[in-house]
């Protein structure tokens, strides 16, 4: 009996895919072409029918339709089980600006690839209730929405969803929503609208949405099983929104968050049950804001230069923050989006032990971790170069410092000095080597020009790009040491006469509250204010400032006789009004 029933499905094994292939078989071509001769049934590109629609139609469940390159001003109907192949999105468009009509009407079983629609008015593709259609290699511009779905299955693979209200709503409730691989770029309100039985988007990027109304992920009302992982978000607006328990949202990245308004959420309205592990914030307005809930589960995730890590309007409630990681997650180059981890990232295997990357160790935090990442080699790369280099005089010492560089394996900074423009950093001209990201140079001479390059290095001994250069003018004021300074005072200005810019030295005494509040005027013969240069509180010591020749509208000022007049906590009678001399 057991031989026999396996003889028996064997045999209807056979038969079924002998019936399939019978159907592919008999399966016709269709063509649609602006250069064919509009032959009836259209079954070649010679006989190409001059309307997609009209080749739809000579077409029956289980054909092919193929479009041309080109411009088509057309709405389509499709039928069941009808495929409609395009030559690329670069190549085939479909266009209309029929308002209140949707571009193309799915019915079931289609298939849609390597087409560009757009549509000023309304709805690019609906696909219709309680249908199920893939669509695939499309890109999408709409005034409306990209793709609309109604109780049914949607498949979307590969498409571009760029400058659309929407890109794919499920706002009439009930899909089954699966995306992969997209781009949503620019998009004016919702990426994806989420009202569905069951949702799973991976491996798709978001960015360059353009205002605080813009949300990646809107959760419309309560759903099941909605999975969301290996996602880039670089955007303004939300990241997601009104995500309830069953919502696993697992190794993405959320870069970038900002508006205006500093009020840009990855991730907002979150209510308690829903795993969030594995994420990285790095650099967003706020990463969390949760509903009123009475626990939050915020487990292995990267916390990393966010203007607010959790935002309430009320008291917090109690927080699990088990494996946060507060530190540089090191990325390849977060400003080009390439979000793959360094080598000697502390993102690396630190996610929820739980879950396990494709090479099966413990997952790494971001968006190429877990299940759904991939496998890749951790580059050793050399640190950030050294940038926002400035530099002060305190007393004697000149204290030249920059941006610190926050990788986990840098080691030091190499400081190198020269008395010519443009120099070239080698071992003759290192003049320190700092652990910290400031240096204080005490050899130096008044009344001379110096140049300074910074490289950084780490424990490996890779050495960043040399940053660039910073130009430093000592005048003879800075000979005196600060605790001689007994007077607010306006010093050397430098040249004078002045043709272009002039540097302006002055004290700042130690005399009322700290740090002082100084503001620095330009005045002409006339005792009229031409520019406002500084207005700022500065401790006690000596400083440099500068004016270009132009008023506080950035005109350029006459030649002439003009005064620097200093105020110290508004009054204009500790320091003595300057002569400048303006001369073009």
């Amino acid at each position: 009996m057991q031989i026999k029933g396996k003889l028996l499905g064997q045999v209807f094994l056979i038969l079924t895919c002998i019936v399939i292939f019978i159907s592919f078989s008999l399966a016709d071509y269709h063509y649609a072409s602006h250069t064919g001769s509009n032959e009836y049934p259209y079954t070649s590109w010679e006989t190409a029918a001059d309307s997609i629609q009209n080749a739809i139609n000579a077409a029956s469940p289980g054909d092919t339709v193929y479009v041309g390159a080109g411009d088509y001003d057309e709405v389509l109907t499709m039928i069941d089980t009808l495929a409609l192949i395009g030559m690329g999105w670069d190549s085939t468009y479909i266009h209309t600006d029929s308002a209140h009509t949707d571009l193309l009407t799915c019915q079931y079983n289609d298939l849609i690839e390597n087409i560009h629609f757009a549509h000023d008015n309304f709805i690019c593709i609906y696909s219709r209730t309680y249908r199920s259609n893939t669509i695939g290699n499309c890109k999408f511009t709409s005034g409306d929405a990209g793709i609309l779905s109604a109780w049914g299955v949607i498949v979307v693979e590969n498409c571009i969803f760029d400058g659309c209200q929407d890109g794919i709503n499920d706002a009439l409730g009930g899909s089954d929503v699966y995306v992969h691989n997209c781009l949503f770029a620019n998009i004016l309100n919702q990426a994806i609208v989420v009202e569905s039985r069951s949702s799973v988007v991976t491996d798709c990027i978001f960015r360059d949405f353009p205002n605080a109304a813009s949300y990646g992920i809107y959760e419309y009302a309560s759903t099941s099983n909605i999975v969301m992982h290996n996602l880039f978000y670089n955007m303004a607006g939300r990241g997601c929104q009104y995500c309830d328990e069953d919502f696993y949202f697992t190794n993405n990245v959320f870069y970038n968050f900002h508006v205006w308004n500093n009020s840009a959420t990855a991730m907002e309205q979150i209510s308690a049950g829903i795993d969030v592990s594995n994420n990285a914030f790095v650099k967003c307005d706020i990463a969390f804001f949760p509903l009123n809930i009475d626990t939050l589960e915020i487990k292995n995730v990267n916390l990393w230069q966010n203007r607010v890590d959790i935002f309430y309007y009320s008291d917090p409630p109690p927080i699990d923050t088990v494996g946060l990681v507060r530190a540089d997650p090191m990325f390849y180059d977060a400003e080009a989006h390439d979000f793959h981890l360094q080598a000697f990232s502390p993102l690396i295997d630190s996610g929820n032990p739980e879950i396990l990357d494709e090479d099966g160790t413990r997952s790494d935090i971001g968006v190429f971790g877990g299940p759904g990442g991939t496998s890749y080699e951790y580059l050793d790369l050399p640190p950030r170069t050294p940038d926002s280099l400035a530099y002060r005089f305190t007393g004697d010492t000149l204290v030249i410092f920059w941006k610190i560089n926050t990788e986990a394996d840098f080691y030091r900074y190499i400081v190198n000095r020269d008395t010519i423009p443009d120099f070239i950093p080698w071992v003759g001209n290192i003049i320190a080597e700092p652990e910290t990201s400031y240096f204080l140079d005490i050899n130096w001479e008044p009344e001379r020009t110096y140049y300074y390059r910074i490289a950084a290095s780490d424990n490996q001994g890779n050495l960043s790009p040399y940053s660039e250069e910073l130009s430093v003018r000592t005048t003879a004021i800075f000979g005196i040491p600060i605790s001689d300074i007994i007077a607010t005072s306006i010093e050397r200005s430098y040249p004078n006469p002045f043709n272009q810019s002039i540097t302006i030295g002055f004290t700042v005494a130690n005399l009322g509250p700290i740090p002082v509040e100084i503001t620095i005027e330009i005045f002409d013969i006339l005792g009229q204010k031409i520019k406002t240069l500084n207005k700022e509180r500065y401790y006690p010591g000596r400083y440099l400032t500068r004016w270009d020749g132009t008023d506080d509208y950035g005109s350029e000022a006459a030649s002439g006789v003009y005064f620097v007049r200093m105020q110290h906590w508004g009054s204009q009678l500790l320091a003595k009004p300057r002569k400048i001399v303006l001369v073009k």
